[in-house]
């Protein structure tokens, strides 16, 4: 774990490519499953952002851009393509000031800034949030993990193609070693 002058715990959230291209307005065929459940998560997600900020603790964005050429391809330029509307932030999540990290990979540690960023500030703990439990959450919690960070999911905070997906990743994020909890657990 990142080391921390006295061993204490600070904390950031992490809220994971919540954008419009993938659950909002632009959101494409390819993720209707989670468009469609996208309602209450955001809700949900605000409302960490809100617990985040009584606790004065950084919020941070990440957005995927694709620069995949092929992938831009074949969907069309539909999926996150670099530079396109679909890669902002959905419009119903609550932005507060905070850094937005951009990757083009699974992983948000792909973008060396993130670690550089909470290495500085000596955040050793990631509450995560986002999109997809299955895909890039989970590829950022095991960049995390790989690093020493503690980390917290924040299960009604994340969705995933399925209910039944993201039910099987959750108990993988247990036997990872990761805290797994609603949002009203969090005290």
């Amino acid at each position: 774990v990142p080391v921390v002058p006295g061993g204490e715990e600070k904390s950031a959230l992490l809220v994971i490519d919540i954008q419009e291209g993938i659950t909002g307005k632009l959101a494409s065929p390819y993720t209707r499953g989670l468009a469609q459940q996208s309602e209450t998560f955001i809700q949900t997600v605000n409302l960490a952002i809100e617990k985040a900020q009584l606790e004065d603790m950084p919020v941070i964005y990440i957005r995927h851009e694709n620069t995949d050429q092929i992938v831009n391809f074949l969907t069309g330029g539909k999926l996150l393509k670099a530079g396109t509307a679909g890669t902002e932030i959905d419009s119903r999540v609550s932005v507060v000031p905070g850094p937005v990290f951009i990757k083009g990979k699974g992983d948000s540690f792909s973008n060396q800034q993130l670690d550089d960023y909470l290495r500085t500030r000596q955040i050793n703990h990631l509450y995560m949030t986002g999109l997809d439990a299955t895909q890039c959450v989970h590829k950022t919690i095991q960049g995390a993990r790989q690093r020493g960070y503690k980390i917290t999911a924040i299960s009604d905070a994340l969705i995933a193609a399925t209910i039944e997906k993201k039910e099987k990743v959750l108990a993988e994020y247990k036997q990872e070693g990761v805290i797994v909890m609603k949002m009203e657990q969090w005290q």
